[in-house]
Parts: C-alpha cells; structure tokens; sequence
C-alpha cells in the first residue's frame, strides 16, 4: 500500500490501495499507522495471478489478511 494519492491508474499499471481504516484522509491516520506497524515502513509481495487480474477486472475486490506470523491474499467477489 502505497502513502500516495492518485487519481486514476499509474501509467505503468501499478495500483495504490489503503487499508481499510487506515485512508490517508482520515484523522490521525500516520498516528494509527505507526502503531500498528512500527516507526519504519515495511513492505511485502505477492504474486498478482491472472486469476486475481481477472476477478478484479470483473468486480471482485482483493482482500489481504495480516498477522505477525504470516499474511493471506484472496479475491472477494460481492
């Protein structure tokens, strides 16, 4: 997730999401995520899959699970 705010697509097809609660627009928002990850930034990967592409191009959401241990990826489709 990315501290940056853009309004359309990045040209070399990058997306930007927010965690939930956690939307730069929101008050207190860096406070709330220092304490939740910790003074420096961190970052983790995962692999894009043409399945998620498709299910996003077709409405789903990607919803990503976090705890200290270990982290999960799934499509959401409403």
């Amino acid at each position: 997730m990315s501290p940056a705010k853009v309004n359309r697509t990045p040209g070399d097809k990058s997306h930007i999401c927010y965690a939930e609660g956690y939307e730069p627009h929101l008050p207190n928002c860096f406070d709330k995520c220092r304490k939740a990850v910790g003074g420096d930034d961190f970052a983790e990967s995962f692999e894009f899959t043409k399945e998620l592409q498709k299910g996003i191009r077709n409405g789903g959401d990607i919803q990503i699970d976090i705890s200290p241990e270990k982290y999960a990826v799934r499509l959401v489709i409403h």
